[in-house]
C-alpha cells in the first residue's frame, strides 16, 4: 500500500504485508527489475502502464521506500496499492480432499487457476473455494493477493457435512465474520474494498505505531496499523471492508459440471467478473431462503446453461455417524434454480 509519493512520482513510501509475519520484505521479495502494476484501492481498477523497481529499502514509515524507473500514474494517491506482476502464481488443484475443519477450504488468488476433480467437505455457511481479492486489510475481511483471472472449477463435489457455525478466532477473541464479505457461498469470487472515502475532515486512526501522512481527498482513508503480541514488527493493516459492486475487475470464470450437495446456503456467489460461464452444475438445496446462484456486476457477460437444481424432499438419519441424509425431488432445469443478481444483496429474479 502506497503511503507517500515524492514530488517527481518516482519514489514511494509503502506499507508492506508481503513478508513473513508482516515484516517488510520488498528488497528481498521484490528485487530490482520487478514488474509492478498499480491499482486504485477503492475501486480495484488497474491504472497506468507497467513500471519497474529500480531500488527498494525495507522498514516502516519513511524508512520503507521503492524507487521506480518511470513516474507512477497520476491517478495513484496515498493508500492506493501496487502489486508485483512477477510474483503471481498459476495454480492447479486436482484430486484433492479438503477435510471438514472449522475454517474455509481453499483461499486462492492468481492467474490461470484450475480446480478439478476434488472433494470439499465443508461446515455449514463457510466458503469452500474462495477468491476474496482486493484492497482490504487484515481482520475479518482479509483479502488475499492480486485480482484473479482465468478461474476454472470443474467436476468438483462441494458438500456440507455438519451445521457448525463458523466464527473467526483472532488474537484469542472470537469475532463474528463480516458475512457481507466473507462466507457468502460454497464457491465465492468477491472484490473487497476498504470502507470510507477521504474528505477534508477525515482524520487518521488513533494510536498508529508510526507516523503516516493524511489521506488525499477522494481516495481511501489512512488504514489502521494495529499491533498484536505475535507480531515481530510494529503491526499490520487492520480494517473493515465492503463488497465491490461495480466494474468488471476479475477475469474469466468457468464453473462447469460441479455438484453442490446438502446446501444450507448459497452455492455460487460471483461479483464484478468480466465473463462468467456456469453450466452443467447440479445443486441439491435444503430448505433455505435466497438465491442458489448470485451473479452481480457481471450480468451482461453471463452464461447460465443446463444447471440442475434439486430441492430437499425428506431426510433420514445416517446410522454410521448420526448425521442427516437428504433425498431430493427433481426439478432439473434452470427454471428450478433460484438466481439472484443486480447487486450483492442478490434479490431472486
Amino acid at each position: 500500500v502506497v503511503s507517500e509519493i515524492n514530488a517527481d512520482r518516482t519514489q514511494v513510501n509503502y506499507i508492506d504485508e508481503t513478508g513473513p509475519g508482516w515484516v517488510p520484505g520488498t528488497p528481498k521479495y521484490f528485487p530490482v527489475g520487478t514488474r509492478i502494476a498499480f491499482y486504485k484501492r477503492g475501486s480495484l481498477e488497474r491504472v497506468g502502464d507497467v513500471n519497474y523497481i529500480q531500488n527498494a529499502t525495507g522498514g516502516y514509515g519513511l524508512n520503507a521506500t521503492i524507487d521506480f524507473r518511470h513516474p507512477i500514474p497520476k491517478e495513484i494517491q496515498r493508500y492506493d496499492m501496487l502489486i508485483s506482476l512477477d510474483h503471481v502464481a498459476d495454480i492447479t488443484v486436482k484430486n484433492c480432499t479438503f477435510a471438514p475443519v472449522h475454517n474455509r477450504g481453499a483461499v486462492l488468488s492468481g492467474t490461470n487457476i484450475k480446480v478439478t476433480d476434488s472433494l470439499f467437505l465443508i461446515p455449514r455457511k463457510v466458503s469452500a473455494l474462495i477468491f476474496l481479492n482486493g484492497g482490504c486489510g487484515a481482520y475479518t475481511d482479509y483479502t488475499e493477493g492480486p485480482v484473479s483471472e482465468n478461474i476454472e472449477s470443474t467436476r468438483n463435489l462441494f458438500t456440507v457435512t455438519h451445521s457448525y457455525k463458523h466464527t473467526y478466532t483472532y488474537n484469542h477473541v472470537n469475532l463474528s465474520p463480516n458475512v457481507d464479505v466473507n462466507n457468502r457461498a460454497a464457491l465465492q469470487v468477491t472484490g473487497c474494498v476498504p470502507i470510507g472515502k477521504c474528505n477534508k475532515s477525515s482524520k487518521s486512526p488513533p494510536n498508529l505505531p508510526y507516523a503516516l501522512p493524511r489521506c488525499q481527498e477522494g481516495g481511501t482513508l489512512v488504514p489502521a496499523i494495529v499491533t498484536h503480541k505475535e507480531d515481530t514488527g510494529p503491526g499490520r493493516i487492520q480494517e473493515l471492508g465492503s463488497i465491490l459492486e461495480g466494474g468488471s475487475v476479475f477475469g474469466n470464470l468457468t464453473v462447469t459440471n460441479n455438484t453442490f450437495s446438502n446446501m444450507f446456503y448459497r452455492s455460487i456467489d460471483v461479483g464484478t467478473t468480466k465473463f462468467v460461464n456456469l453450466s452443467g452444475n447440479r445443486i441439491e438445496r435444503f430448505n433455505f431462503s435466497g438465491a442458489d446462484v448470485c451473479v452481480y456486476g457481471s450480468r451482461k457477460t453471463v452464461n447460465l446453461d443446463t444447471n440442475a437444481c434439486y430441492f430437499a424432499r425428506s431426510r433420514i438419519i445416517n446410522a454410521s455417524d448420526g448425521h442427516y441424509m437428504y433425498t431430493y425431488a427433481e426439478n432439473n432445469n434452470n427454471n428450478g434454480c433460484r438466481f439472484g443478481g443486480k447487486n450483492s444483496k442478490c434479490e431472486v429474479y
